[in-house]
């Protein structure tokens, strides 16, 4: 069994460190099968059609990246929206704020059929929401 001990967490929680996290969905493929990406919608959303993404959070900010080409990132205040309605990423003021949360290297750069893996940059950023997603 792989983690961390949580026992001394639980014996003295105001001792927990702030930690980041980062989580992924692949479906149902695992280790050496994600390698790859898919390019067929079919196969990145053969879950409950919910799409191949990462997610790092920090407790506070959010950041949602799927794997699929031409779909939007979105970014959350969990403090401030914890149902995350109101998708922060569309708006230009949370600009410094979405190029803190986007990983520095993604796999979902480029297009996914290319196999790339170059440096993400954020989609042009707007002044005000076009909806809530």
């Amino acid at each position: 069994m792989h983690g961390r001990d949580l026992t001394p967490l639980l014996k003295k929680p105001e001792q927990a460190k702030k930690r980041s996290v980062l989580t992924v969905f692949t479906g149902r493929k695992y280790g050496s099968d994600t390698n790859a990406i898919p390019t067929d919608l079919k196969e990145l959303r053969k879950v409950a059609q919910v799409p191949w993404c990462a997610s790092p959070h920090d407790g506070r900010d959010k950041y949602i990246r799927t794997f699929e080409e031409d779909e939007i990132e979105k970014l959350y205040d969990l403090r401030e929206d914890p149902a995350e309605l109101t998708n922060l990423a569309l708006l230009k003021k949370h600009g410094a704020r979405l190029a803190r949360c986007v990983p520095r290297q993604s796999p979902n750069c480029g297009a996914p059929s290319q196999g790339s893996s170059t440096i993400c940059r954020p989609r042009e950023l707007t002044s005000e929401p076009k909806g809530i997603d």
